[in-house]
């Protein structure tokens, strides 16, 4: 009953935001800077209800005056889908995810209309991402990376892909740090027996996946703010420095994971 119960409020949820999304797009068609700042607010309240009503209970540890930040990189780990709505949840902002994105059922159309950057990671696409990332931020939008490029297990941390870091140091601004550490399920210490339930990576099926999550009372999970990194840390080449840059930013988040699975 309670899968049923959260699915029929998830899919309202979902149609009336699509709804929203649409009208504001539409009214603000000529107006491209101020419109993604809108959407990334209406993304934000429907983000604040789906975690709600998925039983999705966050404890936040850090500066949280950083999350009213604007125009500043957030970058995570990644474990599920679930860290979007997570993310999106503490502060308003725009998603960076693959060009397959698009062709996900639901999550596809809200994709299209809340304005993510699409990315392919290829040579010939990178320049226009770039320049897309940049005009964001400099917009004063914000914007969140998942720089391992997929979700994980959560043995460890996969090496941060670099290329993306270029934004923050074309248009100058803050690279934020979250640290994301699920700690329990329906009260129950997240363990290997259990974490696959709202873990999601490899090649498990999403719909299958979002049905086990649906029956779930709870999920506890940690969000580390970290301290901002700049590109003024960093010297060099722009090479070198986005090198630097992600390699900073791994090396922050796997440091607050390792305080986080010890305390």
């Amino acid at each position: 009953m309670i899968k049923i119960i959260k699915a029929t409020l998830i899919f309202t949820n979902i149609l009336l935001f699509i709804s929203i999304l649409f009208i504001t797009r539409c009214i603000f068609a000529f107006f491209p800077k101020k419109r993604t700042y809108l959407l990334s607010y209406i993304v934000h309240i429907f983000s604040k209800i789906n975690v709600f009503i998925l039983g999705i209970k966050v404890k936040l540890y850090g500066d949280r005056c950083l999350l009213k930040e604007r125009g500043v990189l957030f970058t995570s780990n990644h474990l599920s889908y679930l860290e979007g709505f997570v993310a999106s949840s503490l502060s308003p902002l725009v998603f960076i995810g693959r060009a397959d994105l698009k062709k996900w059922p639901i999550l596809g159309v809200l994709s299209l209309l809340s304005d993510t950057i699409f990315v392919k990671r290829n040579a010939s696409d990178i320049h226009r991402e770039l320049q897309q990332m940049v005009t964001m931020l400099n917009s004063k939008v914000n914007l969140i990376l998942f720089p391992e490029g997929t979700s994980t297990d959560g043995t460890k941390l996969l090496p941060f892909k670099a290329s993306f870091f270029d934004a923050p140091i074309k248009a100058k601004s803050k690279i934020i740090p979250l640290a994301v550490h699920y700690s329990h399920i329906n009260n129950e210490k997240l363990n290997e027996q259990n974490r696959d339930l709202v873990y999601w990576y490899g090649d498990m099926e999403f719909f299958p996946h979002l049905w086990k999550v649906l029956s779930l009372r709870q999920i506890g999970l940690t969000v580390t703010i970290c301290e901002p990194i700049f590109a003024s840390q960093t010297q060099g080449t722009d090479s070198t420095q986005r090198k630097h840059l992600s390699n900073l930013c791994r090396k922050t988040i796997e440091d607050s994971l390792g305080l986080q699975n010890n305390s």
